[in-house]
């Protein structure tokens, strides 16, 4: 019996990133035919439903190829940038982006940010990637009628960037591998997505010398958590909204700070 040659992760990674490389110029290809077509009146009155459906499609496969060269070029060692950024700038643009998305999808935002300087040394680009996937997440995997509460804030040292949600939760037996490429959790909702989104997350924070970890209950929701080192110190919290979501946010986050707490004494 013969043995077949096995790869080792660096030769798959490089694999996978050339398959990916390869699927890339065709869908684009695709989705230039479909916009084409799809500028006929009279063709979108007899086919419109089933073209929407294969534009969304290829939509879905581009945005999980976009996922996979990401991850391989983390994964390789993609140079980061190391420049000064304001987390305060970076999150408030974010935030004017989601309102929308939340009022879709019958979600109530609520968001606080400390007042003092929240900067750090790092990649714009990929802090922003950080924010816009957990952020994204809490909404859309949330429930009709909940929750989301965003903080950023200065923690010692550090800031700190929760988001909370009242979705679905995670069993407890996945919450360790949430953070694992292309792992989803039993009863996850996120079987459209790619799997790597908070893997990349991972990576991006790691590798800016921070930490992400989640807790969660299922049946109540999730949060999750990123602390990265602060440039400079200062600050007290402001709510962006009013008062009283900023007193439910601070409620919120002391409840996610009990429950990790919990989950490290268990550890112990």
């Amino acid at each position: 019996m013969t043995t077949q040659p096995r790869f080792n992760p660096k030769e798959q990674d490089a694999l996978l990133s050339e398959a990916v490389h390869q699927l890339k110029t065709p869908l684009s290809a695709m989705k230039l035919r479909i916009d084409l077509i799809m500028e006929d009146e009279e063709t979108m009155e007899r086919h419109g439903e089933n073209l929407d459906s294969v534009a969304g499609l290829v939509d879905r496969m581009q945005r999980m190829i976009n996922d996979l060269l990401e991850y391989a070029r983390l994964e390789a060692g993609m140079e980061i940038e190391q420049r000064t950024c304001d987390l305060r700038r970076i999150l408030n643009a974010e935030m004017v982006l989601f309102d929308g998305l939340a009022q879709e999808s019958g979600v109530t935002l609520h968001v606080a940010i400390d007042e003092g300087p929240l900067t750090v040394r790092g990649d714009e680009a990929r802090l922003q990637q950080v924010f816009n996937n957990l952020i994204e997440n809490a909404i859309k995997y949330n429930q009709s009628g909940g929750e989301v509460w965003v903080t950023l804030r200065l923690q010692g040292g550090q800031i700190r960037f929760d988001v909370k949600d009242t979705g679905m939760g995670i069993p407890e037996v996945d919450l360790p591998r949430v953070f694992d490429r292309f792992y989803r959790a039993r009863n996850s909702a996120r079987k459209r997505g790619s799997g790597l989104g908070l893997a990349i997350v991972r990576i991006i924070v790691e590798r800016h010398g921070g930490e992400v970890w989640a807790v969660s209950t299922p049946g109540q929701g999730s949060t999750f958590s990123v602390t990265l080192p602060a440039l400079r110190n200062g600050g007290g919290v402001s709510g962006l909204d009013s008062g009283e979501a900023t007193d439910a946010l601070d409620d919120a986050l002391q409840d996610s700070d009990d429950d990790s707490d919990d989950a490290q004494d268990e550890e112990a």
